[in-house]
């Protein structure tokens, strides 16, 4: 990469930059995600074709299990919508209805009253919620960190 007159990333060991910040290049095992504009993109990987057999397949759609997505504006959305729907299909709570705040306030009056009334989780189930939402969590969703992270205190006796 740096033959390609490309610098490392001081921050991430698969990043790499032009020294212009026009183009960025993310290194993934054997793939190749660009991230610029279409003429330094085609600059690029003209360069790289000159000394690799080079498959190009697009703009990038998902990554990693994280959907990418541009919107008209010219803004780049990262997501992980699919894996939420997978999850909540996997504990039939596709018809569960959202809420504005990740912890409900009422928590604290269930935990009071020592659980729910509600048919209890079976605590390999719960741990497997917990390990999916602290995926989420760390990933793209950083407001479910609190009340994953307090929802886990109860991984031994699941609410």
């Amino acid at each position: 990469m740096l033959s390609l007159d490309l610098v490392k990333s001081k921050y991430d060991t698969c990043l790499y930059f032009t020294k212009c910040l026009k183009l960025f290049v993310t290194i993934y095992v054997d793939d190749l995600g660009l991230w610029g504009d279409e003429v330094h993109i085609n600059w690029f990987v003209g360069k790289l074709s000159k000394l690799f057999d080079v498959r190009v397949m697009g703009e990038i759609s998902s990554l990693l299990n994280l959907n990418i997505r541009r919107v008209n504006s010219g803004t780049i959305t990262v997501d992980q919508s699919l894996e939420i729907e997978t999850l909540l299909k996997e504990h039939n709570m596709l018809q569960c209805n959202g809420h504005y705040s990740p912890l409900n306030i009422d928590i604290f009056d269930i935990i009071e009253a020592g659980g729910s009334n509600r048919e209890r989780w079976d605590e390999s189930q719960y741990r497997r919620v917990i390990g999916n939402l602290l995926y989420l969590a760390n990933r793209t969703r950083p407001d479910l960190a609190f009340a994953v992270s307090f929802l886990s205190q109860f991984c031994q006796h699941p609410l």
